[in-house]
């Protein structure tokens, strides 16, 4: 069944006959997710044996806090594989990239404040 066959079955079951209130779609925009060649629908889930810490190390950023040699956040991980309670969900994909837009921000913040502090006199 194609997508225009399927909304027209969609509302022939699901509103009320006759309702010419509800407009029927002008356009539809929907995700080739399942028949992508590079991904072809899949998502993470933790195997047998792993736990949420091995989650947590997949979100840790490059370089870790630990190294001195190197500036700290120079690559930062999201995405549905690195949030520990909610992997292989949408929402567990949005909210790693709120995680991780949260940490450039305070990063940043703090830089600015370091570069932009007055000496005290």
């Amino acid at each position: 069944m194609n997508v225009p066959e399927y909304l027209s079955a969609f509302f022939s079951v699901f509103l009320p006959v006759g309702n010419q209130n509800i407009p029927k779609p002008r356009r539809i925009l929907r995700s080739s997710w399942g028949s992508n060649p590079y991904i072809y629908g899949s998502y993470s889930y933790t195997r047998v044996g792993s736990s949420g810490i091995d989650v947590e190390k997949l979100a840790m950023p490059l370089p870790y806090n630990e190294s001195t040699k190197a500036p700290p956040l120079q690559v930062l991980f999201a995405g549905e594989a690195t949030h520990r309670k909610y992997y292989s969900t949408t929402h567990g994909a949005l909210l790693s990239g709120q995680r991780e837009a949260t940490r450039l921000i305070e990063m940043y913040q703090d830089l600015y404040n370091v570069v932009t502090a007055k000496p005290k006199m």
